[in-house]
């Protein structure tokens, strides 16, 4: 599967439904929807009850959402040649913990982070880059409103992105601050004229810190700590050596990561979310997609791949 994905041949994106299926099975074939009984508003504008035509919805948009950030790297060309493993391995995180076989904030929030980076990443091409900056802060505030509050963290992004890779410009950073005066005053006259909306936090206090219970669990976790710690000395190792242009987005997606490694952290603490870790989906995608291109032992990092979905299709159908 790694190899088939790893070629330059865009067909191979048809079989992202049929991967997916995989993991999906038993979710199709019965069983209820879960409630969400405090998520923001704009989550319920896209709830729908029937619970196939609510699962199939959720696979489409993470399969669209995998090949839009497919199409970001080789269109900014991380690798030295087009690859299809970045939506495989989207496709197969977001389906890997049964509470995302629906429609689900983090799917939603996922989708317009991943536009937000679109738009980012034509930073580095730009002479003036207002539009891009102001466009990605709206697509993050959009994002943070299916994960609020949780997701606002990543409204901090566009500037980072703009430290990062560009020079002093006030009127680039000024950007931001009028996507969220145009995001709050829409949402103030939404309540002023339906007066139907509500964003919940879902707790206030501090929860336990709680990870199921099964051996399955513990190996999955050792699994991805595993991949993210080779992943990125891969990154950074391979950084050092490379153009500056190519450092700065190393540092762009370091930053990303933290950004939603800080945002799982807080959902994880605060509102006890067994869905936490999927914040980081995206930077994790593009980190252990590195780790699988440019890996010198393959077969090592590419068997403990394989066993790490059979531990996941375990977990799925059998805890």
């Amino acid at each position: 599967m790694i190899k088939l994905f790893n070629s330059n041949t865009p067909l191979v994106l048809i079989l992202l439904p049929l991967i997916a299926a995989g993991f999906w099975l038993s979710s199709f074939s019965g069983g209820e929807l879960t409630p969400f009984e405090n998520s923001s508003f704009i989550f319920h504008w896209f709830w729908i009850e029937d619970p196939m035509v609510n699962r199939i919805l959720a696979l489409i948009i993470i399969t669209l959402t995998g090949v839009q950030l497919n199409a970001i790297i080789n269109n900014n060309e991380f690798f030295d040649k087009n690859t299809y493993l970045p939506a495989m391995l989207y496709v197969v995180f977001m389906s890997s913990a049964k509470e995302l076989h629906q429609l689900h904030p983090i799917i939603w929030t996922n989708l317009f982070w991943v536009f937000g980076f679109r738009r980012l990443m034509n930073v580095y091409n730009q002479v003036q880059c207002k539009s891009e900056i102001f466009d990605a802060s709206i697509f993050f505030f959009i994002g943070g409103l299916f994960s609020f509050p949780y997701g606002f963290i990543l409204f901090l992004f566009p500037w980072i992105t703009l430290a990062i890779v560009r020079p002093f410009d006030i009127k680039e950073y000024l950007m931001p601050f009028f996507a969220l005066l145009l995001g709050v005053l829409y949402l103030t006259f939404y309540h002023a004229f339906f007066e139907a909306f509500s964003v919940d936090v879902k707790h206030t206090a501090f929860k336990d810190f709680e990870i199921k219970e099964n051996w399955v669990n513990y190996a999955l976790y050792m699994a991805l700590i595993t991949f993210l710690y080779s992943a990125g000395f891969k990154l950074i190792s391979r950084s050092n050596k490379s153009s500056i242009r190519f450092r700065k987005i190393t540092s762009n997606l370091i930053a990303f990561l933290l950004l939603t490694m800080l945002t799982m952290l807080s959902d994880k603490v605060l509102a006890n979310n067994d869905a936490f870790i999927y914040y980081s989906t995206i930077p994790m995608t593009i980190l252990f997609t590195y780790l699988l291109y440019y890996a010198e032992k393959k077969w090592i990092i590419h068997s403990l791949f394989y066993v790490t979905l059979g531990l996941i299709l375990l977990n799925i159908y059998f805890y």
